[in-house]
């Protein structure tokens, strides 16, 4: 099997979530839904879990961020969860 190289926008949510992106440098995943990834530039884009927003009547709310990375060719893998 060939891991891919690239995971674009236009790839449904569903698909993307088979896949994560590894930083080569600390094999560590980055935590979160892929956006987008490309190893050979060595940048993904990464929706993160935020902090949740509390009302006043304690009803909480999740809220995600978008975080960009930028590590420089051949520094991620994206391999099958």
């Amino acid at each position: 099997m060939t891991l891919p190289r690239q995971i674009p926008a236009e790839m449904p949510e569903s698909e993307r979530a088979k896949w994560i992106v590894v930083r080569l440098d600390t094999h560590l995943p980055l935590p979160g839904l892929i956006l987008t990834a490309d190893a050979d530039t060595g940048t993904a884009m990464i929706r993160e879990r935020g902090p949740d927003t509390i009302a006043q009547d304690g009803t909480r709310t999740p809220t995600h961020k978008d975080v960009s990375y930028t590590l420089g060719p051949g520094s991620l893998a994206i391999v099958r969860q």
